[in-house]
């Protein structure tokens, strides 16, 4: 089953508030903290990647990013997006 890009954009939201969670613990914790470092910084990242593999052409064509034909691009892409919808909001 696919998602539709409603779903994947309300995922889009939930990592973009799990991306801010170490940023609000600070830098200091973030340098101290080896395990914040990989699981959470690694954890987002991924969840970013996945999304952004998954959202369909028209989506990513809106953003103006590149396509979504491979990993690098596609996280490109979701930053592109993370963008849009952060100025829409704004």
């Amino acid at each position: 089953m696919t998602r539709g890009v409603d779903d994947l954009l309300a995922d889009l939201a939930d990592a973009a508030d799990a991306a801010a969670e170490p940023v609000r613990l600070g830098k200091e914790r973030w340098d101290t903290e080896r395990l914040l470092r990989l699981l959470a910084g690694e954890a987002v990242i991924g969840r970013l990647g996945d999304i952004a593999t998954k959202l369909p052409d028209e989506v990513i064509k809106a953003t103006g990013a590149p396509d979504n034909s491979s990993a690098v691009t596609a996280v490109s892409a979701m930053v592109h997006v993370i963008c849009a919808v952060s100025l829409r909001g704004a």
